[in-house]
C-alpha cells in the first residue's frame, strides 16, 4: 500500500509535536518527584505530616470540595433539566447569560467575592471558598449536562409523563440515571478544580487552620528554607489524590465529555 509523502510528512511533524508537548507536560511532574527524593527519603515524608496544623489542610480541602460537588451538581442538574425539557419565556437567553460566565477569568471577580465574603463573616472560613466556587463552577457544569439531557430522546420523557409521573419524578428516575456519565464527569472536574485552587484561599484565608492544601507549599518554605526534598515532598503528597482521581476517573471524563457533544 502505498502512502502519499504529504500524508506521511504530516502524520510524522503530528507526532513530533505531540511528543514535544508531552515532554514538556510531564517533565515538572518527573522532576517534582526526582526532587523529593533527595536526601532521605523517610524523613522528607515524615517532615510533612510532622507538621502540626498540616491534617488541618487536607482536611479542610476536602470539606470544601464535598460541599463543592454536592452544590454544583443540585444546582447544575436542575438547571440543565430545566433548559433542556421545560418551557418559558427568555429560556435561551438566560441559558447564554448564564454559560457567558466561563469567558470571564475568577480574577475579575476577586474584589467581589472577598466583600460579599467579609460582610457574611466567612473570611478565615474554608466555607467561604464554597460560594466563589459553585458560582465559578456552574456555567461549565451547566452546559455540559445540559447537552447530556437534550440528547436524551423525548419519547422517553413523554412516555414516562403519559404514565403519571411529575416532572420532579421524571428529573429523578430517568434523567438522573440516564445523565450519570455527564454527572460523573462533573464531578470529577469540581473536585480538580476545588482541590487546585490557590488564588482564592491565598486571599480569603489568613489563619493557618484554615487553610487548604494548595497553601501547604508556602508553609514548608519558610520552615525549610532551602531544603527543596521537604518542600517537593509535600508537593508529591498534595498531587497523589489528583493523581487518583485522574486515574480512575479517566473513562468517566471520556464518556461525559463524548457524549455531551454528539446528540
Amino acid at each position: 500500500m502505498l502512502f502519499d509523502p504529504k500524508e506521511r510528512l504530516g502524520r510524522t511533524a503530528a507526532q513530533i509535536f505531540i511528543t514535544i508537548l508531552g515532554i514538556l507536560w510531564i517533565y515538572p511532574i518527573v522532576q517534582m518527584f526526582l526532587t523529593s527524593f533527595r536526601g532521605s527519603v523517610v524523613r522528607n515524608y515524615a517532615a510533612v505530616f510532622d507538621q502540626p496544623g498540616v491534617y488541618h489542610y487536607f482536611t479542610n480541602s476536602v470539606l470544601v470540595a464535598a460541599f463543592d460537588i454536592v452544590l454544583t451538581l443540585l444546582c447544575a442538574t436542575l438547571a440543565a433539566y430545566a433548559f433542556s425539557r421545560l418551557r418559558f419565556p427568555l429560556r435561551n437567553a438566560i441559558f447564554f447569560l448564564l454559560v457567558i460566565g466561563m469567558m470571564i477569568p475568577g480574577a475579575g471577580f476577586i474584589i467581589p467575592w472577598f466583600l460579599t465574603i467579609k460582610k457574611l463573616g466567612l473570611i478565615d472560613n474554608p466555607l467561604g471558598l464554597v460560594g466563589p466556587h459553585v458560582a465559578g463552577g456552574i456555567p461549565f457544569a451547566l452546559m455540559l449536562i445540559r447537552g447530556f439531557f437534550d440528547g436524551i430522546p423525548k419519547e422517553i420523557n413523554e412516555a414516562a409523563v403519559i404514565d403519571g409521573a411529575s416532572k420532579w419524578c421524571v428529573f429523578r428516575k430517568v434523567y438522573l440515571p440516564l445523565g450519570m456519565p455527564a454527572i460523573a464527569t462533573v464531578t470529577i472536574y469540581t473536585f480538580l478544580g476545588s482541590w487546585n485552587d490557590y488564588l482564592l484561599p491565598l486571599v480569603f484565608l489568613q489563619n493557618e487552620a484554615s487553610m487548604t492544601v494548595t497553601l501547604l507549599p508556602q508553609k514548608f518554605i519558610s520552615f525549610a528554607g532551602s531544603d527543596y526534598g521537604k518542600i517537593y515532598a509535600a508537593l508529591v503528597m498534595i498531587s497523589v489524590p489528583i493523581f487518583l482521581v485522574y486515574l480512575f476517573g479517566q473513562r468517566f471524563l471520556e464518556r461525559g465529555l463524548i457524549s455531551g457533544s454528539v446528540k
